[in-house]
């Protein structure tokens, strides 16, 4: 199945790129709401697709597309908050879990999207995975800080995620992704409504900032063409199947952040500061083989 391969790709890059984000907020751009605007301006590079295709929505496509990018935009910065004080894998499984079942429950709500038996088994198999790779009991008071900006950026992702799916339906893949990285940009302007924020801007583009300094310049740029590559892969996928098991799907890239993360941790261990005892790596590795199984049913039959 050609779109499970993609789907693999894109979760790679999307994972390196979380993890640099990581950095990012920790280090270099504390505040989530300037990063969120960086994120949406770069979005704009979507234009790059209007070759394959731009057309002028009506009004009912062009409010799933604000709704989309809207939705996407909020989530951003509410994933963001989490990540500054979460550890990367847990913000990230989290929310990708939880996205994808308001996924689900959206696109059978208004999509009116059914997934076949095998499809089925392999979201239920997603996303106990992705569960089993989060829970930790003995930690759960330290999650308080950051529990309810990843809940609400699963929410959100959910929310734009199903409206993406119809807004390809509507205006097909290169319009509806295009407008709807617009209108992540144009709702990301809001941020720069607070005066605060506007101060943040210009500290950070200052001659002291850490974000001019080169090598951070550097790490922003290559986080966003991963992303953005990641994200047109994604979107592709989604276009192609189904967001549902598309964000079902996520433990994959927490299978790539637990990998790398446990690299990096011994180098960065400021940042990249998760530690495990010998149960807790079991049941992660446990948790992702059931998400290997669930790609296993993903693949016997196209959803």
């Amino acid at each position: 199945m050609d779109w499970l391969l993609l789907l693999i790709f894109a979760y790679l890059f999307i994972a390196v790129a979380f993890l640099i984000d990581k950095f990012i907020v920790t280090k270099v751009i504390p505040e989530p709401a300037f990063y969120t605007v960086v994120i949406s301006t770069m979005g704009l590079s979507a234009f790059v697709l209007t070759p394959w295709g731009l057309s002028w929505p009506s009004l009912y496509p062009a409010a799933k597309a604000a709704l989309a990018g809207g939705s996407f935009t909020l989530a951003v910065f509410f994933l963001y908050h989490a990540m500054r004080s979460g550890e990367a894998s847990r913000v990230v499984t989290l929310v990708g879990a939880l996205g994808a079942v308001t996924t689900f429950v959206l696109s059978f709500l208004f999509l009116d999207q059914r997934l076949g038996l095998f499809q089925n088994i392999a979201f239920g198999l997603l996303i106990l995975g992705g569960v089993l790779v989060t829970f930790e009991t003995k930690r759960a008071d330290q999650a308080q800080s950051w529990i309810w900006q990843g809940l609400t950026a699963a929410l959100l992702f959910g929310i734009s995620y199903t409206a993406i799916q119809s807004t390809y339906d509507s205006l097909g893949f290169s319009s509806g992704f295009i407008w709807s990285r617009v209108f992540a940009f144009l709702f990301a302007l809001m941020f720069l409504i607070p005066k605060n924020n506007r101060g943040l801007i210009k500290k950070n583009l200052a001659g002291q900032s850490n974000l001019r300094q080169g090598k951070n310049q550097l790490l922003v740029l290559s986080s966003q063409v991963l992303n953005g590559v990641g994200f047109i892969i994604l979107n592709y996928v989604v276009f192609l199947a189904s967001a549902a098991i598309v964000l079902a799907a996520q433990g994959l890239q927490y299978a790539f952040v637990l990998i790398l993360t446990l690299v990096l941790g011994r180098k960065l261990p400021g940042i990249f500061k998760e530690k495990y005892s010998a149960g807790i790596l079991a049941q992660k590795v446990f948790a992702i083989l059931l998400i290997a199984v669930g790609l296993v049913f993903l693949s016997i039959t196209p959803v």
